[in-house]
């Protein structure tokens, strides 16, 4: 075993104190043999000690012994890796620079013995099959069609209809089946959790990853690690394909009376058929490469099915809620309602589709909603390295702690070395983080799948505190908590939490109705347009009331919609003070104060760009 799957092995079979070290390090190995024990800890975000047990628990006399033996092993294994660079070097300022920089990325971290276990496995398979949404996707589908000649029954699962589909195919797993699992950042948990499902059935996980650090890791038998960092994007994607490649070399090397009878096929009977796919394969490929999954016309998938299909919470009160006959209310589901109604004409024709924390990206991202609606703190890392983009914000908020009153905590900054419950999929833990940093204190955090989980850990004393959106915090407090005068928010504030509604990059047209939907919505509050008064309303000859209720200037237009699209969402739900005060406000169990929410003339943020 090489000395990097050691350390991997070790930090998955550490305490969580030091098991971050070891998985730094092994993501990190040209790094950490430049570093001392207190920057590596840094990097790690751990403590010094934890670097010298972490050294301790895999084998070595301490820190100084690992870094050496780390060293020696990449300085024998760059050797083939710098002939590779010197063949082919190409200039950083090169377009293709970084993919050059992805494979020998790959070439370094790629173990060759796990490499023949995994085509070993595959080749042995009852069935093959591929799992992967966002990007993923597409090579996993690459994965199924590049093994199919070679093993028995290659399949691609994620093919269409989401998360949801990919389970029911994979129903019938069992012993003697292999699935090879692919998320790259950012990472879909989703596939994580589908893995986990595959191993509980008695299937083989092969993970294709990109770093020991992956959340995909523990869930797998097996891990292929494809590391890519790029300079511009969230990742480069040819070491994923250049690692499936070895990996269906090794296969063909395992079963060359496979590939030649394939070859022979390919070359007499199917030859025209082949040059015809392939070519078609390329092309869509090189477009795939691009182009975020299901860009295009959104629109006209909405107006032919209909029906749009919107994200939302799985439950949270004020935001998105269904009561017990199914019917949904909140602020969040005015909004998709909004859309709708602009739209279709109707605000009734709506999916509602509960996401977690977890699945709520990756939903967007495959397809299976139209847009995001739900409480999705809009920040550069999401707006930019996703394949999304925000529209807007309709909701200001921020993260903050709710503990069980005692006599003399009255600061987060008292809570050194508690207990926190989190959620997970969120920038949540990332905010709790910093914050303890900056305050030189330290907590043990606690991270549920879901909200609900976290919600009865606090419930149960098992946390200390439990930290989240203000609103969602102060919601739990009023609704869920048993005896909330016991209860309190404390005082800091430690985010700014701008949420909003997001759809997917590629697609102008849908995103720019989505946009000045919320902006209709807000720019109506402005207007002084309600839903009782418009009609009464759209007869003034004020210029900027008469293009909004589609008796002026026809800027529906532009958007490819009729001149009543604004007048119908105020009508059919509302402006969006409305829709603060029943879901939220003073007309609402809750009676939240609008705070930041209210109208920049009222000293809130939220300030209607002009409809003109």
């Amino acid at each position: 075993m090489s000395l990097l799957n050691r350390l991997r092995q070790s930090a998955l079979e550490a305490t969580p104190a030091i098991r971050k070290v070891g998985l730094w390090m092994a993501a990190h190995p040209l790094h950490a043999i430049s570093l001392t024990a207190d920057e590596i800890a840094d990097q790690a975000r751990a403590s010094q000690s934890a670097v010298n047990r972490f050294a301790t628990h895999a084998g070595f006399a301490g820190f100084v012994e690992l870094r050496a033996a780390l060293a020696a092993e990449l300085q024998d294994a760059q050797e083939p890796i710098a002939k590779l660079r010197q063949q082919a070097e190409v200039q950083s300022s090169h377009p293709l620079a970084s993919a050059q920089s992805g494979l020998l990325q790959a070439a370094g971290e790629l173990d060759l013995q796990v490499l023949e276990q995994c085509a070993q496995r595959l080749l042995q398979a009852r069935h093959v099959y591929t799992i992967g949404l966002g990007m993923s996707h597409y090579f996993a589908g690459f994965a199924a069609s590049a093994f199919m000649p070679y093993v028995q029954d290659a399949t691609h699962l994620s093919e269409g209809g989401g998360t949801e589909q990919i389970l029911r195919r994979m129903s019938r797993l069992g012993k003697g089946d292999v699935v090879l699992a692919i998320t790259v950042p950012r990472y879909s948990m989703d596939i994580v959790t589908l893995a986990r499902f595959a191993r509980e059935r008695g299937a083989t996980v092969v993970a294709l990853t990109d770093a020991a650090s992956s959340p995909l890791v523990g869930a797998a038998d097996k891990v292929l690690l494809a590391p890519a960092r790029h300079s511009v994007l969230s990742h480069s994607y040819v070491s994923v394909q250049a690692v499936i490649e070895a990996l269906l070399e090794r296969v063909v090397r395992l079963n060359p009376q496979a590939a030649a009878i394939t070859t022979k096929l390919i070359d007499t009977v199917l030859m025209k058929l082949a040059q015809k796919i392939l070519t078609g394969s390329i092309v869509a490929m090189a477009l795939g490469a691009v182009t975020p999954a299901m860009a295009g016309k959104v629109l006209d998938g909405v107006k032919q099915r209909d029906q749009l299909v919107c994200g939302v919470h799985t439950g949270r009160a004020g935001f998105a809620q269904a009561d017990g006959n199914g019917k949904w209310s909140g602020l969040d589901v005015d909004f998709c309602r909004a859309v709708a109604a602009a739209v279709l004409g109707d605000a009734n024709k709506v999916k509602f589709v509960p996401t977690s924390g977890q699945t709520r990206i990756t939903a967007l991202q495959s397809g299976e909603i139209d847009v995001l609606a739900r409480n999705t703190t809009f920040n550069f890392t999401r707006d930019t390295s996703l394949g999304l983009i925000w529209t807007g914000i309709n909701f200001y908020d921020g993260q903050a702690f709710i503990v069980k009153k005692r006599p003399n905590l009255k600061s987060a900054k008292q809570l050194d070395k508690a207990t926190v419950c989190i959620d997970a999929g969120t920038s949540t833990e990332r905010n709790l983080q910093d914050f303890a940093r900056n305050n030189k204190i330290s907590f043990k955090t606690v991270v549920f799948d879901n909200a609900e989980g976290s919600k009865q850990a606090f419930a149960s004393g098992r946390c200390q505190a439990y930290t989240g959106d203000y609103t969602a915090l102060a919601i739990l407090r009023a609704t869920d908590l048993p005896n909330p005068d016991d209860y309190e928010l404390l005082p800091e504030i430690i985010s700014k939490e701008p949420v909003g509604p997001a759809v997917r990059r590629g697609d102008e047209e849908w995103f720019t109705i989505v946009r000045w939907t919320l902006q209709a919505m807000q720019g109506a509050e402005e207007l002084g347009l309600t839903q009782e008064n418009i009609d009464a309303k759209a007869k003034s000859d004020d210029v900027a009331i008469k293009r909004f209720t589609g008796n002026g200037d026809d800027i529906g237009k532009s958007l490819g919609l009729d001149k009543k699209w604004a007048y119908r969402i105020v009508k059919q739900v509302g402006n969006y003070g409305e829709s603060f005060a029943r879901n939220l406000g003073e007309q609402s169990p809750l009676k939240l104060d609008r705070g930041m929410n209210r109208l920049y003339t009222e000293g809130g943020l939220v300030y209607p760009l002009p409809l003109q």
